[in-house]
C-alpha cells in the first residue's frame, strides 16, 4: 500500500464499544481492535495538530476503544456478597482526523513536466512508471528501489513542477510536501529540445523549493542534463555551466542510455547520500501510543428559572459508565461526582432545593 486513495471512499471507520457488565460474575467484553493499514510516511492530524508521524513499520494507537464494564462480582466485599452494582461498557473515542502522506524516499527527482524523470526512475530501479510524450504523465509520486553494489536506496519520481507550484499552481503543494522527507535532490532538466531554457527551468524549480521550505536548499543536489543527443544540447550546457559553475552535472540521453551510463548515474546519486549533509528535521512522536488529555471535568450552565445543565468529557464518561438502575449504583455515581467537585460547584453557583439538574440524559431535582 503506497497511497491514501482507499480513504477517499471510506470516510468513517467504526470500532466497537465495550460491553456492559452483568450479574452472575460477568464482566463485559472489551471492544474489538480495529487495524487500519496506511502507507509509511502517513501523518495524522487532529484539529491541524500533528499527533502521529508514521515513519516506522509498527502499530500506533490512535483512538482508544471501549473497555468492558465490570460486573457485580468485582464490587463484592465482606459485608456485601452480592452487590447490585455494575458498569456500562465505555464508549470508544470519537473524532475526525486528517491523513496526509509524505512519501519515504532518500532521493527526490524534480523537474519540469516531461523532462525525463519517469524514464530515469525506470532505468535505475525496479519501478515501472507510466512514460509518455506529454506533460503531467506522472500524477502521483512513484517510488523505486535503486540497487548499487551491496547498497540500495529509495528514489521518488515527483510529478512535474511549474512556476507557482509552492502556492498551489499545477500539482502544487500536493506533491511538493513529499520532497521534505528526502535527503538529496536530483534535478532532471531537458537541455536539448527546441524552445527549452535549462537555466530558467533550474532557477524556477529552485525558487519553488525555497518558497515551500528553505531547508530544502541545504540538501545535496545534482543536475542530470538530459537529451545530450540533440543539436541544442552543447550550447545550452555551456551557458548553464557559466551561470552555475559549482553545480555538478551528469550528461545523458536517458531514452537511449547504455548500462554503463546508468551505473554512473546510480553511483553519483548514491554519492549524494554518502556525503556529509545537514538532514531535514523530521518530527516523530516519541511513542507509538497517543494520549489525549481530558479537558475540564465539567461545565455548568445555569439559567434564571432554576435549571442547571452539566456537560464535560469527564462527567460524560462517569454517567456513561455507571448505569443508574439501582440504589447502590446511584450512591457510587454520587461519590464519583462529589470527588470531582461538581456538588460543591453547584452550591457555589446558588443552587436551591427543587432546582432541576440535567447531566446529559439524566435529570433530577436538587434536595
Amino acid at each position: 500500500m503506497n497511497t491514501l486513495l482507499p480513504f477517499y471512499q471510506t470516510k468513517k471507520i467504526f470500532g466497537y464499544n465495550g460491553e456492559n457488565g452483568r450479574p452472575k460474575r460477568q464482566t463485559g467484553a472489551n471492544g474489538k481492535d480495529i487495524f487500519i493499514k496506511v502507507p509509511l510516511g502517513t501523518q495524522v492530524f487532529l484539529k491541524k495538530s500533528l499527533i502521529c508521524d508514521i515513519i516506522l513499520e509498527k502499530k500506533y494507537l490512535i483512538a482508544k476503544g471501549g473497555r468492558g464494564g465490570l460486573g457485580n462480582f468485582h464490587f463484592r466485599n465482606s459485608k456485601n456478597k452480592a452487590p447490585r452494582i455494575s458498569e456500562n461498557g465505555e464508549l470508544g473515542q470519537n473524532f475526525y482526523l486528517d491523513l496526509q502522506l509524505k512519501v519515504m524516499a532518500d532521493i527526490g527527482l524534480v523537474g519540469k513536466p516531461n523532462a525525463g524523470k519517469s524514464t530515469l526512475l525506470s532505468l535505475i530501479s525496479n519501478s515501472k512508471p507510466k512514460i509518455a510524450n506529454y506533460e503531467f504523465t506522472t500524477l502521483v509520486p512513484q517510488l523505486g528501489v535503486v540497487k548499487i553494489y551491496e547498497n540500495s536506496f529509495v528514489t521518488a519520481d515527483l510529478p512535474g513542477l511549474i512556476q507557482g507550484a509552492s502556492s498551489g499552481k499545477g500539482m502544487g503543494i500536493i506533491f511538493l510536501k513529499h520532497i521534505e522527507r528526502c535527503r538529496a535532490i536530483v534535478h532532471v532538466i531537458d537541455f536539448g529540445s527546441d524552445n527549452k531554457n535549462p537555466i530558467k527551468d533550474f532557477i524556477e524549480i529552485k525558487s519553488e523549493l525555497e518558497k515551500f521550505n528553505k531547508k530544502l536548499l541545504d540538501l545535496n543536489q545534482i543536475v542530470i542534463a538530459n537529451k545530450c543527443d540533440l543539436p541544442n544540447f552543447q550550447f545550452n550546457l555551456a551557458n548553464f555551466k557559466r551561470k552555475f559553475p559549482k553545480i555538478k552535472i551528469i550528461k545523458s540521453s536517458l531514452i537511449s542510455a547504455k548500462q554503463n551510463e546508468i551505473n554512473i548515474i546510480k553511483e553519483k546519486m548514491f554519492g549524494l547520500l554518502e556525503e556529509k549533509q545537514k538532514k531535514l528535521e523530521i518530527q516523530e512522536i516519541n511513542t507509538s501510543k497517543i494520549e489525549f488529555n481530558l479537558k475540564a471535568p465539567f461545565l455548568i450552565k445555569s439559567r434564571n428559572n432554576g435549571f442547571f445543565e452539566i456537560t464535560g468529557e469527564l462527567i460524560q464518561k462517569i454517567i456513561q459508565k455507571i448505569p443508574l438502575n439501582s440504589q447502590e449504583n446511584i450512591l457510587r455515581f454520587n461519590a464519583k461526582v462529589k470527588k470531582i467537585g461538581l456538588w460543591d460547584e453547584l452550591i457555589k453557583k446558588g443552587i436551591k432545593p427543587g432546582d432541576l439538574v440535567r447531566i446529559y440524559e439524566f435529570e433530577f431535582h436538587w434536595n
